[in-house]
């Protein structure tokens, strides 16, 4: 049964209208522009070989050659987007055939066929949570499309059931099934060329420079072509934000469009259960990477990390306390916007999809509440689901690495692997989340008790103070966002704030405002801080207790105030390296080496700091304190021979990396220590109470 012809919507319609005459109004530009062009490229030209030929000599071939060249120059300039193509690299999926996997490809056909579109020109697989279609094009795809490749990612599999992936794969087949909706595609393609024309100039650049590089003379007509180019670029790109604007605004209605297909192929609750879960899934199939990432250096890697990924969703599920369905989690709104505190909104212009909450909100206005009647696993479509699982795992974790070096984890040893560590990694449930994302900063550590006894842990870290945290959070960023929006950094006329309608102009009022408020907020969080110590210290005091709080509280807002010279120590040496991506001669790298140099006392310093810091025992990787050593052996000289010595440069890179990295997480060490050893008084006082 095919899909019933939807109506489009005025927004669509009108967002199409000025997405087709900002590419006219483009196009006269540009058609305008080319005939300047090869005017002048044409006057160049004559000129530079009637000089050559009224005047042999040297000097004047070299000279007309030059003259010439600005010509030669602004022509490949202007046509070079006829010799490019947008191809994608492939290199990382995997391509399945019909005989492999009949009945997925049976799904697919029956959903083509209902969406009225043409089957997909091939099919791949790839690790990820998604599901998309891509195909390479050159300009002449504006006037001829080419046929589409499906990509499904095999993380997606793992985390929907069947009606949901159908559910997926008809929202890409809707992208270009309806002929109203075929501008969308058009609009896309003339977008990849005038992109190519505007900013893919990597190869046109590298031909010039060896153009100007041939002779002096060549270097200035160069230089005389190149800001020609520029000013045209200039003209162009004012016009390409008014194309890229209003596509940006007709592919969030595409985005509907393309929901509205596949709720009525099949179904709203598919599709909206499925757009629910794939960010979530998407966080737990990050962290299966993230797992791995302490490892790497100890060739400790997966036998699939599909089956972790499958675990670590319904190990989140449960700790979020979700409902579980079919086998999988049901997400819900409440779910996304649990840390979500912000109460400024616009519209984003340069966003070119809808929100969640939106797409939610869209399709559940179509008022087809109907039911999804496949909720087997969308593996099952499969006949060879765990070999293609393996070679993902492979590509991701075993690829560089000798068989016989590798270390398989069972999958029950990496439950009690992460287990073990997220639950080290957690602060105890006496704090209720109050440190999750906020640590306490500086106060006078005073030793007065006077307060402590008007206070309870269930006061000290209520569900108020907690969302107070989050919100002032919340509130700080929103006062950052209405001055881009002030200052015109972010284009927009109107905004909302707390359900409240403002135009630009209202944004420097309500930003006033809200820096007001937090600051408010953070005196009042540092008051509730202050009595959190003084509740802690007296339970110390009270039961005779060896005090410890007052030093782990100074350790803790020293080690802050350390690590904030420490990013900015990091930032200063990434900036200083920045050449490293440039050409230049052997005796500018060197200078920038020496440059290099003048942070690097100071870096080895910091990374001895932590390597002797107690709160690190146990916590750093054997690799990385043998790297670290290797690195604070000697000074490292980077060029020797007027040659890079890429060894020595990898061990002081790996050595920075990772010296930031632990940095960062000694936060976390010293605030656990301190919460841990509050935790324990608390107990202990219970004990003694009993």
């Amino acid at each position: 049964m095919k899909t019933s012809k939807i109506e489009i919507s005025e927004s669509f319609k009108k967002q199409t209208i000025r997405s087709i005459l900002s590419i006219l109004l483009f196009s006269i530009s540009f058609l305008f522009i080319l005939t300047l062009g090869i005017a002048l490229s044409a006057l160049c030209i004559f000129l530079g070989v009637q000089l050559i030929l009224t005047i042999v000599n040297s000097l004047t071939i070299i000279l007309g050659l030059g003259i010439a060249g600005i010509g030669v120059i602004l022509l490949m300039f202007l046509f070079k987007f006829i010799f490019s193509s947008n191809k994608t690299d492939n290199s990382h999926l995997l391509q399945i055939y019909e005989t492999d996997e009949p009945e997925l490809f049976q799904t697919i056909d029956q959903l083509t066929k209902n969406i009225d579109t043409h089957f997909p020109k091939k099919i791949y697989l790839s690790p990820e949570v998604n599901a998309y279609v891509f195909y390479n094009s050159t300009w002449l795809s504006i006037f001829f499309p080419t046929k589409k490749n499906l990509v499904i990612g095999i993380g997606l599999i793992n985390s929907v059931t069947r009606d949901e992936l159908k559910a997926i794969l008809a929202h890409e087949f809707g992208h270009f099934s309806q002929s109203s909706m075929k501008i969308g595609s058009i609009i896309y393609q003339f977008n990849q060329v005038t992109y190519n024309l505007l900013f893919d100039n990597q190869s046109f650049s590298n031909w010039i420079d060896k153009w100007a590089n041939m002779s002096s003379v060549f270097a200035f007509f160069t230089y005389i072509s190149i800001k020609i180019i520029q000013g045209i670029q200039w003209i162009l790109q004012k016009l390409y934000e008014i194309v890229n604007k209003s596509y940006m605004a007709l592919s969030k209605e595409m985005e509907y469009h393309a929901d509205e297909i596949a709720v009525r192929t099949v179904g709203s609750t598919p599709m909206r259960t499925a757009l629910m879960r794939i960010e979530f899934s998407q966080f737990a199939f990050q962290q299966t990477h993230n797992f791995y990432a302490e490892y790497e250096n100890n060739q400790l890697t997966s036998k699939n990390m599909f089956l972790e990924h499958e675990y670590l969703t319904s190990f989140y599920a449960n700790e979020n306390e979700m409902k579980i369905e079919n086998g999988f989690p049901m997400v819900e709104l409440k779910d996304h916007n649990k840390f979500m505190f912000s109460k400024l909104n616009f519209e984003d212009q340069w966003s070119s999809h809808p929100t969640l909450h939106e797409r939610i909100q869209k399709i559940d206005s179509y008022g087809l509440k109907t039911i999804a009647t496949d909720n087997e696993p969308a593996n099952t479509l499969f006949k060879q689901i765990t070999k293609y699982q393996e070679y993902f795992t492979q590509q991701a974790f075993q690829k560089n690495i000798p068989q016989d070096q590798l270390q398989f984890v069972e999958i029950e040893d990496f439950k009690t692997r992460f287990e073990k560590r997220h639950f080290n990694n957690k602060f105890p449930e006496i704090y209720n989340g109050y440190y999750d994302r906020y640590s306490p900063v500086r106060f006078e550590l005073a030793t007065s008790h006077d307060t402590a006894d008007n206070h309870s842990l269930k006061d000290l870290f209520s569900d108020e103070k907690v969302q107070l945290i989050y919100e002032t959070e919340a509130m700080a960023q929103d006062a950052v966002v209405l001055k881009q929006i002030y200052m015109n950094e972010i284009t927009v006329k109107t905004f909302e704030y707390d359900g409240v309608k403002y135009d630009q102009d209202d944004s420097i009022q309500i930003q006033t405002r809200l820096d007001k408020e937090v600051k408010s907020n953070k005196e009042f969080i540092l008051k509730n801080d202050i009595n959190i110590y003084q509740f802690f210290t007296s339970i110390e005091l009270k039961n005779s207790i060896s005090p410890q709080i007052k030093d782990m509280y100074l350790a803790l807002f020293e080690f802050d105030e350390w690590l904030t010279k420490q990013q900015e120590l990091y930032n200063n040496i990434s900036e200083a390296l920045g050449f490293l991506n440039s050409n230049m001669t052997v005796r500018d790298a060197i200078e920038n080496f020496m440059h290099v140099r003048t942070f690097e006392k100071e870096l080895k310093i910091s990374i001895q700091k932590i390597m002797d810091d107690p709160s690190y025992k146990d916590e750093i990787d054997a690799n990385v304190i043998e790297n670290f050593n290797k690195y604070l052996s000697e000074e490292w000289r980077y060029i020797e021979n007027e040659e890079l010595q890429s060894d020595r440069l990898t061990v002081f890179l790996s050595s920075l990396d990772t010296f930031i990295q632990y940095a960062n997480y000694g936060i976390f060490l010293k605030k656990k220590a301190l919460l841990k050893h509050q935790a324990q008084i608390i107990s202990a006082d219970e004990n003694i109470q009993n």
